[in-house]
C-alpha cells in the first residue's frame, strides 16, 4: 500500500529531493516494474511511495542481501527478476555495479541514474569512488593506519590504475624507494582486493638512512600496517647492493622506483621486467635527480621516458620482442 507524502517532506540531510523526485517519476512511468540499484533511503522512499513498480533490490553491500522491506527483499546478484528497467539509487553504485545488474540482465533492461544524487553530479562516473577496489581502499584509510606518504592521492590512485592492469601478466612487485610505506600499502591493498599472492619487494635503507628531516623510516611500524598482505618483504640497504638483490626474485609485472638515478638499481628492475609492462619513475621530474640518466639509459633500450603533465612522475614500458 502506497504513503503519501511529497518529495520534500523527507529529511534534506539524507535525501536530495531533486533526485527523488526524478527517481519516484522515471518509476511512475506506465507499465514500468523496476529494480532498484542500492537499498538506501531512497530505495525505502521509493517503496512507500510507488510499491506497485518495484519488483527487485539488489545492493553491492553482501550484507545486505535478504534484507526485506514492504515486501520486497534485497536480492543476490545472480538472481533475476522481470523488469522493465534498472533504476539507479546510489551514487557510489553508479558505475561498477550498475553495471555488473546490467550484465546480469545480458544488456537487455535498459538503466536510469538521475542526473545527480546524493547532491553529487552522476553524469560523470568517478571510479575511484564508485568502484569496489577504491571503496574498500578508503574504508580502510585513516591516519593511525595508513602509512604516511609524499605522493598526493591523485598519484597514488594514478599508481594503483597501473598496478591492476600489470595484473594481467604474471610476475612480482617491486618498489625501490619506499619510505614510510604510503605507496606500498596501496599497492597492496589492491593485490589483497583481486585476491592475488604475488610477492611485493620493498627496498629502501630504512633505519640505515643517513639523520635528515625525513628519516623516521621504522621497519617494524611499515610491516605491522601492511600485515593485511602477507606476501611482502622488506629489505633494508643499498638498492645496488648485490647481496641485497640476491633476496629478491623476478620477473615483474610491476615497478615502482622512488629514488635517484642508481645504474645497477634501475638494471636490476629494467631486465626482470615482463615486456609490457610499466617501471613507475617517481622523481623522474626533478632536476636534480638528473633526468638525462634516466632518458639515456631507456633510450639505449629501446623505450622512452613518457612525461605526466599532471605530475612529476615518468613512465617507462618495457618493450615487447
Amino acid at each position: 500500500m502506497a504513503l503519501h507524502y511529497s518529495v520534500t517532506q523527507t529529511p534534506a540531510v539524507f535525501v536530495d529531493w531533486e533526485a527523488l523526485d526524478n527517481i519516484v517519476n522515471e518509476c511512475n512511468q506506465p507499465g514500468q516494474t523496476v529494480a532498484l540499484i542500492g537499498f538506501n533511503e531512497y530505495s525505502k522512499h521509493i517503496l512507500n511511495l510507488c510499491p506497485d513498480k518495484v519488483a527487485a533490490i539488489y545492493d553491492a553491500e553482501e550484507w545486505k542481501v535478504g534484507i526485506a522491506y514492504k515486501g520486497v527483499t534485497v536480492s543476490p546478484p545472480t538472481e533475476k527478476h522481470s523488469v522493465t528497467k534498472l533504476v539507479c539509487c546510489s551514487y557510489a553504485q553508479a558505475y561498477e555495479f550498475l553495471g555488473k545488474i546490467w550484465r546480469l540482465y545480458d544488456r537487455a533492461v535498459p538503466w536510469y541514474c538521475p542526473p545527480r544524487i546524493e547532491y553529487k553530479n552522476i553524469v560523470e562516473i568517478n571510479v575511484f569512488e564508485q568502484e569496489g577496489v577504491y571503496q574498500a581502499i578508503s574504508a580502510d584509510a585513516s591516519p593511525t593506519r595508513t602509512p604516511l606518504s609524499m605522493m598526493a592521492p591523485e598519484k597514488l590512485k594514478f599508481l594503483s590504475e597501473l598496478l591492476r592492469a600489470s595484473l594481467r601478466t604474471p610476475g612480482n612487485i617491486i618498489e625501490m624507494g619506499v619510505w614510510q610505506g604510503g605507496s606500498a600499502w596501496h599497492l597492496a591493498k589492491v593485490l589483497k582486493y583481486f585476491g592475488e599472492t604475488r610477492m611485493m619487494y620493498m627496498l629502501d635503507l630504512f633505519e640505515l638512512h643517513m639523520p635528515d628531516p625525513t628519516a623516521t623510516m621504522c621497519k617494524d611500524q611499515i610491516s605491522r600496517q601492511l600485515s593485511f598482505y602477507p606476501h611482502f618483504k622488506l629489505l633494508e640497504g643499498l638498492v645496488d647492493d648485490p647481496a641485497l638483490l640476491e633476496q629478491v626474485e623476478g620477473p615483474f609485472c610491476f615497478a615502482h622506483y622512488d629514488l635517484g638515478f642508481t645504474p645497477k638499481g634501475v638494471e636490476f628492475i629494467w631486465d626482470r621486467l615482463q615486456p609490457g609492462c610499466p617501471l613507475v619513475l617517481d622523481n623522474y621530474g626533478h632536476l636534480a635527480v638528473n633526468p638525462w640518466e634516466f632518458d639515456d639509459f631507456f633510450s639505449a633500450r629501446g623505450a622512452h621516458v613518457i612525461r605526466l603533465p599532471w605530475s612529476e612522475q615518468g613512465i617507462v614500458f618495457k618493450p615487447r620482442a
